[in-house]
């Protein structure tokens, strides 16, 4: 008998069975102590409430494109820890009820137990569907197989509810396909230990995937082969041969000296992690250059709280421990002390560090080709550029991925995280109230070559200005000043962003004599931001304007040497520099230079400076005695000609030999009261 239920509101009590239950439009409730059997499928149709307080036994399988809850009243429930509604998938003869539908499914405790068919396989979640569970997953007998990108969300505040039994979850991420290009991973899924896991353990080759959902292949490990993985053979769409994963690869870096590279350790394929800890891991196929591979992660599902330490000064590669999307700026709230200062106790800086490999064709280091993404409440900046990869890298041509304010980290995602205090007391947390569903794309993106995603303006009212900076060879950063009322010029924790992979050439703004990437301070007209920039070798840097955010003044770069402003509205800024590190010599301004010296008109009076052609110098008359700082001469371009000496500066007469080709120069002379630039012609 197939029973449809509309426009009407039906109460169950004790024991009741149907054949098969569709909803058009009704509201059906369950209530405690309730038991219903439903022998075929159940559908709740669009515009059709559902909710399960009692024991609710499916043989079928269930469709949802209307409301689906554990409790009476509203969602989400206040007190999750309490759900006592549990739905069962239990059928004894099928082999796989699927959960389908256009909405979420919310159930109180989920139950597959299907011990009875002697081949069972399980349940599967069809791809792009979220499942809520508000506390328990019980896998007694029989897998959850979550399609493509379906998710899993539990909701309580307890530890791990999910208890250990024979059934698995399966889920899928994508890594990159490059043999020489690594992901940063963790696991959504536990071992046979609870809250631990190996990687031998917990990842499968995903190559037959959609074949093959609840029985992938178990990957080798090899040694050798040139540091190289290999591709899995496949016959009819069925891995034949499993991938070969090179087991060199995979390390982790947990509560580590920042910065140092000794402090990475090899794990191997069986070495043991905590949930939430990070590890490496390169590509299977020596024959691409870009692409992905597929895997499966298969075990018990993780949830609940996991919690880490660490020192003062240190780093740990962490990761998303869950299988659903974790809301990345809650994570930075809760283990951060917002808008602190660099001296205060904090489990976490408050910024998040995404590598992305962009390329090399190598396994030597020197070689690699990548950077990180970094995520702070300021905002996010994408990865470096490397012309040798991405072709042409000026004016913004990263094809790196962006995280916005809005970002959510993906299944199977690591990440760096540091600390300045160390978290003492206050340990580094991942909790269920982080979970979210987020399908993966412009809010949420797995860190992998040539994802091919487009990013989009946050939509959000925070003023940003992205500088972009090339150097002669190509190479291409971005940094990002984003104009936050409640920060300060200082470092602000949770919102500022040390740089974690300076090059030697390489842009970035200066806090306390520490690079980063992200710079967060309130807006003022007058304000004056640091800009350091590393020379490896002498040639043109060039900085513009990359992007600005919620911003229209005017912006310029100050060249403290020189006293000129460059407007960057107009044009691109270049200067020639020689190798060495410039970090007090730039800034970004928001006034001309004419007001930025405002003792400018008063230097101009006293100190004359001009080139005379038949001795071949430069002349610089202190008539009225100031006391001279400083005097330097560059070329139009900004490269320095020639340092006046300290001894001289004594002088009220200055003579400068100046045999050099004819042109135009500057002599930039700092004084007690200011500085000024004066232009002149060597002819």
């Amino acid at each position: 008998m197939k029973n449809i239920f509309s426009n009407v509101v039906l109460l169950l009590l004790s024991f009741t069975t149907f054949s098969q239950l569709t909803n058009n439009g009704a509201t059906i409730y369950i209530e405690t102590g309730t038991t219903v059997y439903v022998e075929n499928d159940v559908d709740n149709q669009s515009g059709s409430m559902f909710i399960n307080e009692g024991d609710l036994h499916l043989n079928g399988n269930l469709n949802n494109d209307g409301t689906m809850k554990a409790v009476k009243g509203v969602y989400p429930n206040p007190n999750p820890n309490a759900s006592t509604g549990i739905t069962y998938f239990n059928n004894p003869t099928t082999l796989v009820q699927t959960i389908t539908g256009t909405d979420p499914v919310v159930f109180g405790n989920l139950v597959v137990d299907k011990a009875m068919a002697s081949s069972a396989k399980g349940v599967t979640v069809a791809d792009g569907m979220e499942v809520v569970v508000e506390r328990a997953v019980t896998l007694t007998n029989g897998d959850l197989r979550l399609l493509g990108t379906s998710q899993l969300i539990q909701k309580h505040t307890l530890g791990n509810q999910n208890p250990v039994t024979t059934g698995k979850l399966l889920i899928d991420q994508q890594g990159t396909a490059v043999s020489h290009d690594y992901n940063y991973w963790s696991s959504p899924v536990g071992g046979a230990t609870i809250n631990t896991y190996a990687v031998s353990e917990v990842l499968f080759d995903g190559s037959d995937s959609a074949n093959n959902p609840f029985t992938p292949t178990t990957v080798d490990y090899i040694s050798g082969n040139g540091y190289n993985g290999n591709v899995s053979t496949l016959s009819g769409g069925n891995v034949t041969n499993a991938l070969d994963i090179h087991r060199y690869w995979l390390w982790k870096f947990e509560d580590g000296d920042i910065d140092d590279y000794d402090d990475w350790f090899q794990i191997l394929e069986n070495g043991a992690l905590n949930a939430g800890v990070g590890f490496t891991m390169k590509g299977v196929n020596s024959a691409v250059t870009s692409g992905f591979q597929n895997y499966v992660f298969k075990g018990k599902p993780n949830d609940g709280n996991y919690t880490f330490t660490l020192g003062a000064n240190k780093s740990s590669l962490l990761g998303n421990p869950y299988p659903s999307a974790l809301d990345a700026n809650k994570f930075i709230f809760d283990n951060s002390t917002v808008l602190a200062n660099s001296a205060t106790a904090s489990a976490t800086t408050g910024a998040l560090y995404f590598w992305e490999h962009w390329g090399g064709g190598s396994h030597f280091l020197n070689a690699y080709q990548g950077g990180y993404a970094t995520l702070s409440l300021a905002g996010g900046v994408a990865p470096t550029c490397h012309s040798q990869v991405s072709g042409s890298c000026a004016n913004g041509g990263s094809n790196g991925f962006q995280p916005s304010t809005t970002f959510k980290i993906p299944v199977g995602q690591g990440f760096f995280v540091e600390s300045i205090t160390g978290t003492g007391s206050t340990p580094i947390v991942f909790n269920n109230s982080m979970r979210v569903f987020e399908l993966e794309g412009v809010d949420s993106n797995f860190y992998k070559t040539n994802n091919n995603i487009t990013t989009t303006t946050s939509t959000d009212l925070i003023p940003r200005i992205r500088l972009g900076y090339n150097n002669p060879n190509g190479f291409y950063r971005q940094i990002m000043t984003a104009f936050i009322p409640e920060c300060n010029d200082d470092h602000n924790t949770a919102y500022d962003a040390r740089m974690v992979d300076v090059n030697p050439e390489d842009m970035y703004w200066v806090t306390n004599a520490i690079e980063y990437i992200i710079d967060a301070r309130p807006f003022t007209i007058d304000a004056q931001i640091p800009i350091g920039i590393s020379v490896a070798q002498t040639g043109i840097q060039t900085i513009f304007i990359d992007e600005l955010e919620n911003f229209t003044n005017d912006i310029y770069i100050l060249d403290t040497d020189t006293g000129f402003t460059h407007d960057l509205n107009l044009s691109n800024f270049e200067v020639n520099l020689t190798a060495g590190v410039y970090n007090d010599r730039f800034k970004l301004v928001f006034q001309p230079s004419s007001i930025v010296n405002v003792n400018e008109a008063l230097i101009a009076s006293a100190i004359q400076v001009y080139y005379t052609d038949n001795s071949s110098e430069i002349i610089i008359k202190n008539k009225d005695k100031l006391i001279l700082k400083s005097a330097r001469i560059y070329n139009t371009i900004g490269q320095l000609i020639k340092v006046i000496s300290k001894q001289d500066l004594l002088l009220n007469q200055i003579h400068v030999p100046f045999n050099v080709a004819k042109g135009s120069y500057l002599v930039h002379i700092e004084t007690s009261i200011g500085k000024k630039t004066y232009k002149l012609i060597a002819y």
